[in-house]
């Protein structure tokens, strides 16, 4: 039979478990791991959920976190648990190192900090895969965003760029400018300010410090961005260094939360560039034997054809020579129905129209070489698609002439299925010094 001291000692028992059950979905901050086949191993995350995730049946947008130099998945900043309650989100931090001893993570940087074969833009998507299917996430990219600080910051923008129908706004706290990136044998330069063609249908943000050690660098990136005409990018410039703070973070936070509410659209028009040699991109298709350092170029993409090219780099690179690229549209087209497609070959000035045939699914695939090509699909009737081809100053080169009248002469090109009539084409110019009169 039971004492009274016993029976006592059973009933607090009893309560701490009861307690600490009940108390269990109010845990906001949880760190696991799991199996990558991308890395062949565990890889951790810290994961905040919103107090009411384990009662409310609800599905979450989610914001993965990026560390910087010296951090890793064990987010710890101060408010992150209020943020995450406050506007229903889930935050997930990842890990960026590809070993647990690295002194630097995501495996870029100079030429010695390439070290693996094992690329971050393979696991990302594998562990967006693991948060989706693991907790009730919504999975449009409208309700997917990324904050990065640092070299965070940095693969915020290039994975937002890389995957940009998976990702819906980035947010880059004072992030690194420039990085070689790829494989130890080949790898490439990407320079950020070059870039943000990438990022069109992904909301922006920037921010940066007037202490902080890449303050100057960092303006060339902020320029680099307001070149691109139609980005959705703004940025913010903070007093002091090169830290993110609580304060920043929630500004950041707070970014993300009011694009959730208000995303991006696709845009109807998009480019990318990409320095590894196969890569799927907004569902198309494309791969090449590029064995050496540079960049797959896309330019102008619709419908109706596209603008490829090899780079050797960013933005206006040599061609790369020996290059064969192949290319699969997504099913855009009606199935089994011919299409002229036309190719106009810029580097040798040549045209050549032939007819493919789209696949069952209404997909359509072709090739070209490493030159600078325009592409046109389309069937009789289609409508025109005018696109720009070149410019020549006084008939030379592409650059002013200093200090005296110049001009200019634009070189158009219809890529689509019928004639185009009333072209009227717009010049502007973000020098207040120089005027454009049109004659």
């Amino acid at each position: 039979m039971l004492t009274s001291v016993q029976k006592g000692i059973i009933f607090i028992l009893i309560s701490l478990v009861f307690f600490s059950i009940n108390l269990s979905p109010l845990l906001c901050q949880v760190d696991k791991s799991h199996f990558s086949k991308v890395f062949g191993r565990e890889k951790p995350y810290r994961i905040f959920l919103p107090s009411d995730y384990a009662t409310s049946m609800k599905h979450y947008p989610v914001i993965y976190y990026f560390h910087g130099n010296t951090g890793s998945h064990e987010l710890d900043i101060s408010g992150v648990d209020q943020l995450v309650n406050d506007n229903g989100v889930i935050l997930v931090a990842w890990n960026g190192r590809s070993a647990d001893d690295d002194l630097r993570p995501y495996n870029i940087g100079n030429h010695s900090n390439i070290k693996y074969q094992v690329q971050f833009k393979d696991y990302f998507p594998e562990l967006v895969n693991h948060i989706d299917s693991t907790y009730r996430t919504l999975t449009d990219r409208s309700n997917r965003a990324i904050i990065g600080h640092s070299m965070g910051g940095f693969m915020a923008l290039f994975l937002a760029g890389k995957y940009p129908d998976m990702i819906g706004t980035a947010f880059s706290s004072k992030g690194s400018p420039e990085f070689f990136i790829g494989y130890p044998a080949n790898h490439s330069l990407y320079h950020m300010r070059f870039m943000f063609k990438n990022l069109y249908g992904v909301r922006v943000k920037f921010a940066t410090s007037t202490e902080c050690e890449l303050f100057y660098l960092n303006n060339e990136v902020i320029q680099g961005a307001l070149r691109e005409t139609g980005l959705d990018f703004s940025y913010h410039v903070y007093e002091g260094s090169h830290s993110i703070t609580p304060e920043q973070f929630k500004d950041a936070f707070d970014f993300v939360v009011a694009s959730f509410k208000s995303p991006v659209p696709d845009p109807l028009r998009w480019h990318h560039a990409d320095l590894y040699p196969d890569f799927d991109i907004r569902g198309y298709e494309v791969r090449s034997d590029l064995n050496r350092h540079g960049f797959i170029d896309m330019k102008g993409v619709t419908r109706g054809g596209l603008a490829i090219s090899t780079k050797a780099w960013e933005p206006d690179g040599v061609l790369i020579p020996g290059v064969t690229i192949s290319i699969k549209t997504p099913e855009l087209y009606k199935p089994k129905t011919p299409y002229t497609l036309l190719d106009y070959n810029i580097t040798k000035d040549e045209k050549s129209i032939s007819t493919v045939l789209s696949d069952a699914t209404g997909k359509i695939s072709f090739s070209v070489n490493s030159e600078d090509h325009q592409i046109g699909i389309y069937v009789k009737n289609d409508p025109p698609e005018i696109i720009y081809l070149s410019h020549k100053v006084n008939n030379k080169g592409i650059f002013l002439d200093h200090k005296r009248e110049c001009r200019m002469g634009i070189r158009l090109f219809n890529r689509g299925g019928s004639t185009a009539k009333g072209i009227r084409v717009s010049l502007s110019t973000s020098n207040e010094a120089l005027q454009l009169p049109i004659r």
